[in-house]
């Protein structure tokens, strides 16, 4: 008869470890999603610019801010 408290096993492997991964950090992930969650990263400095632009430049007027850009480009 076997002792309770020993414990046995039938394989040579070593038991694998399941681990959680959280965030962006999965290995399932894409490079495009990966892109499309940094917008907001490259997106947000664009806008506070075109912001002091129309204020500081445009006397605040979005729709002289616009005509400008479709005529000259941004």
């Amino acid at each position: 008869m076997q002792n309770p408290t020993e414990l046995t096993t039938t394989s040579t492997e070593p038991p694998q470890r399941v681990t959680t991964q959280w965030g962006r950090t999965g290995a399932d992930r894409s490079w495009s999603g990966c892109l499309i969650a940094s917008a907001p990263l490259f997106l947000a400095p664009v806008f506070w610019i075109s912001i002091y632009i129309i204020l500081a430049a445009y006397d605040g007027s979005l729709s002289s801010f616009l005509s400008a850009v479709v005529e000259q480009g941004f």
